[in-house]
């Protein structure tokens, strides 16, 4: 899986709906208890309330609109964070 960092702008694949989100986190669990793969918020709005969360998968980004800034921090989190998720499956 390709880990697109926090701050990243993504549309995502809802049939014929415009919806954009930017990453906010990783591996979240939904509303129904399932794990996905990230969590962000809606673009252009933000957090409006509580409810304002999006959870979805690497499959549902349909275009990566803008990534987020990838620095040293990154690289190490995404290094520990793969060889975690490696484990687990």
């Amino acid at each position: 899986m390709n880990y697109f960092p926090v701050g990243t702008l993504v549309k995502l694949n809802v049939e014929e709906l415009s919806i954009y989100a930017v990453i906010v986190g990783y591996c979240p669990q939904n509303e129904h208890g399932e794990q996905m793969d990230y969590v962000g918020i809606n673009y252009p709005f933000g957090v409006m309330d509580n409810n304002s969360f999006l959870f979805f998968n690497e499959s549902g980004i349909g275009e990566v609109i803008q990534e987020g800034y990838k620095g040293e921090e990154y690289e190490k989190f995404v290094f520990a964070f793969k060889q975690i998720m490696d484990s687990k499956a």
